[in-house]
């Protein structure tokens, strides 16, 4: 067998880079560079470590709390012709939660929790923050307020993602269904 090159690896490192890149842009993303400062880099990574959310999900979340979505509107002239502006802001979703969602859940980091006591919040996080568009932002807040995966006992700790966010809130709303007096 044939001792592979440093020049073999890099080759095929660029490869797989690209393959990368292109599934990325077929889902609609779009690759940037940029120079932050030292001090925004290691916010950067302290959430990234403290979320286990990608820095790509970090930076994508604060831009969109950031700026807000702005709404078109449409007159019309006495002369009959329309016109468009874009002048009306609707807050974007982050907004409504205070940018960190601090007000929608507690935080229960280090703390015991119950599965119907998850289960409500699952179900508050999913009406408050609806569709695919807020995947990550509702995960960022799971994991930013120590939510666990898993409610048995021993067994606390995991990150959420969105197949285990989407199975637990089917089966939350399942328990819930059966057997409301517990969740009252």
């Amino acid at each position: 067998m044939k001792k592979r090159s440093g020049s073999d690896y890099r080759a095929k490192n660029r490869a797989r880079l690209q393959k990368f890149y292109k599934r990325q842009a077929a889902v609609g993303k779009k690759r940037i560079s940029a120079l932050l400062s030292g001090n925004t880099y290691n916010l950067i990574i302290n959430e990234k470590n403290k979320t286990g959310a990608t820095i790509s999900d970090i930076i994508e979340a604060a831009v969109l709390s950031k700026f807000k979505a702005r709404k078109a509107t449409s007159k019309t002239s006495a002369d009959g012709t329309h016109q468009t502006t874009v002048d009306t802001f609707i807050p974007a979703q982050l907004d409504l939660f205070n940018q960190d969602n601090t007000n929608l859940i507690p935080d229960f980091t280090n703390r015991i929790m119950e599965t119907h006591e998850r289960d409500k919040i699952l179900i508050t996080v999913a009406e408050a923050m609806p569709g695919r568009h807020n995947s990550k932002a509702r995960l960022n807040l799971l994991n930013q307020k120590g939510v666990p995966v898993n409610t048995r006992p021993g067994q606390y700790g995991g990150i959420w993602n969105r197949k285990k966010f989407t199975d637990n809130l089917r089966l939350a709303r399942k328990r819930i269904k059966t057997n409301p007096v517990s969740s009252a």
